[in-house]
């Protein structure tokens, strides 16, 4: 299931390496309205395993989709969820879990880390102008990757004002 082109070019790429394994694509048009795409998904699937890829554009999209799962009654046991996202941990998957479906996903900024604490703290402290979400508590993958771009240019070039050849 995906709502945006980066969606259906990997799904489609998923499809031809899986070629001996049926796969279904679903773009879901409307992310906060879905009802009826999902319960087309999940009609004649009540006693089979069900493994769903799902791919959408942003956390709130992510958010709004999972709530919907639930509603359906696609949370159930025998669903398998994939979530594409870099940022697991800030969904709240308890609506996705309760009726026993089963969800994978990635994290890839470990927030117990000393540097990330440090980071979020700052992030906390600047202006939202600087940067999207700047100034709040939710940091988001993309700013800590940005982050992570920046530090080995700022250190270069911290080296190169004393003086010291790279």
């Amino acid at each position: 299931m995906y709502d945006h082109l980066d969606g259906v070019q990997r799904a489609e790429t998923i499809k031809t390496k899986l070629s001996d394994v049926k796969v279904v694509m679903m773009q879901l048009l409307q992310v906060f309205s879905a009802h009826e795409d999902l319960r087309l998904a999940d009609m004649g699937k009540k006693d089979q395993e069900t493994f769903i890829l799902l791919d959408v554009s942003n956390w709130t999209a992510y958010s709004a989709i999972v709530k919907q799962i639930a509603e359906v009654g696609m949370n159930r046991e025998g669903y398998n969820y994939i979530l594409a996202t870099l940022d697991i941990a800030t969904l709240d998957l308890f609506q996705l879990q309760q009726g026993g479906a089963n969800v994978i996903g990635f994290q890839s900024v470990d927030f117990d880390d000393d540097h990330v604490k440090e980071f979020q703290s700052q992030w906390k402290s600047l202006e939202p102008t600087l940067w999207p979400g700047a100034g709040s508590d939710r940091l988001t993958v993309s700013s800590f990757l940005y982050y992570n771009i920046s530090l080995p240019c700022i250190k270069i070039e911290h080296l190169t004002f004393y003086g010291v050849k790279i």
